[in-house]
């Protein structure tokens, strides 16, 4: 079992996929955002809650994890 009730997963690339999908197997309540909606629908349909903004995503998380490509990113994931 998880420490977290939890886990969300913001940027779903190269690394924040595999994540996301290993969290899931695990049966960690994960849920997750990236501004590509194919990404989220595909995670959405192994179990992970989605949402239209990393704000909404957000909601309820016992811990974020952030796998973006640079400062940028962290910061439109982060701030809008």
């Amino acid at each position: 079992a998880s420490a977290y009730n939890r886990v969300l997963v913001l940027g779903l690339g190269a690394m924040g996929r595999p994540l996301a999908e290993t969290l899931l197997r695990a049966d960690v309540r994960t849920a997750v955002f990236d501004v590509r909606a194919d990404v989220r629908d595909a995670l959405a349909a192994q179990g992970a809650a989605t949402a239209d903004t990393a704000a909404d995503a957000a909601r309820g998380a016992d811990a974020c994890v952030i796998m973006v490509q640079n400062y940028t990113q962290v910061r439109a994931a982060l701030w809008g």
